[in-house]
């Protein structure tokens, strides 16, 4: 891949809150650059949250890219489960609401 844009890359991870994950997602994506796709990641089913802001951004910047115009694999988007915290928060609204 890196034959392919003539070396030049910028790579930008944000949510450094857990330094593990960061540094196996630089790792990853490192690794994704020069070729090796050998390493399995375990796959975890995805919030509801995350995959409306995956869409969202896909949607604005297939364009441009596109690449990112092929649509989400519907048997990921069918595993999507609700965000804890928004479940919380609608559960804390709920019972905060007068009666």
């Amino acid at each position: 891949m890196l034959k392919e844009i003539n070396n030049k890359v910028v790579l930008v991870l944000e949510g450094g809150y857990n330094l593990k994950m960061i540094s196996e997602a630089s790792s990853q994506c490192i690794m994704a650059l020069l070729g090796d796709t050998q390493k399995v990641v375990d796959q975890a089913d995805p919030f509801t949250s995350t995959m409306e802001a995956i869409i969202e951004v896909r949607n604005e910047f297939k364009e441009p890219w596109t690449g990112l115009a092929a649509e989400i694999d519907p048997q990921i988007v069918a595993r999507c489960k609700p965000d804890p915290k928004s479940e919380d928060k609608k559960k804390r609204a709920a019972e905060e609401a007068p009666t």
